[in-house]
């Protein structure tokens, strides 16, 4: 799993690192924070998630992605309370 994890969350750093506005690469390291445990970074890479939605900052991707602001909002509440490695799906 942390295997996993972790080569999603190079993939993420990589892409931000390229392209330092994709909200969806942002999104896609915090779950891939979360599910390494690394809870209170998560939540902040989700809440700043959630301040380029409000912005409307472009999602960058090249095709249409809706993220769920509700969804990323009851992810940050849990990652919040949480104290075990959470496994999440990134939909």
């Amino acid at each position: 799993m942390h295997k996993d994890a972790t080569a999603r969350l190079e993939w993420a750093e990589e892409s931000l690192r390229d392209i330092p506005n994709q909200t969806v690469a942002l999104n896609y390291k915090a779950h891939a924070l979360a599910a390494l445990g690394r809870y209170d970074e998560a939540a902040h890479a989700f809440r700043e998630v959630l301040t380029r939605i409000d912005q409307h900052t472009p999602l960058s991707v090249g095709f249409e992605i809706e993220l769920d602001r509700a969804a990323i909002e009851r992810l940050i509440l849990e990652l919040e309370t949480r104290k075990e490695p959470a496994i999440m799906n990134a939909s």
